[in-house]
């Protein structure tokens, strides 16, 4: 962005974003719990209560899923530098 227009732009550009994902995900687990009262019978305070395991749901993944990409990661390093001794 910053090369295309300059170092305003970006900076805006950044901002909107960083504000933006925050908000954004909140919205979507407040939406996707919503989609389930036309399921299931839900209190306004049992469909905050889902959008909030939805969120920490997501975050635990998220976590597991660094946890296990560096452990793979960390395996693919060994195999690589194992075959260059070979």
């Amino acid at each position: 962005m910053e090369k295309a227009f300059d170092s305003k732009a970006g900076a805006i550009t950044s901002w909107i974003l960083l504000g933006s994902i925050p908000i954004g995900v909140a919205a979507i687990a407040l939406s996707g719990a919503y989609y389930l009262t036309y399921i299931f019978p839900l209190s306004f305070t049992e469909l905050i209560l889902v959008a909030a395991f939805m969120l920490y749901f997501s975050i635990y993944l998220n976590i597991k899923g660094i946890d296990i990409s560096s452990k793979i990661c960390s395996l693919i390093m060994e195999l690589n530098y194992r075959n260059t001794l070979a």
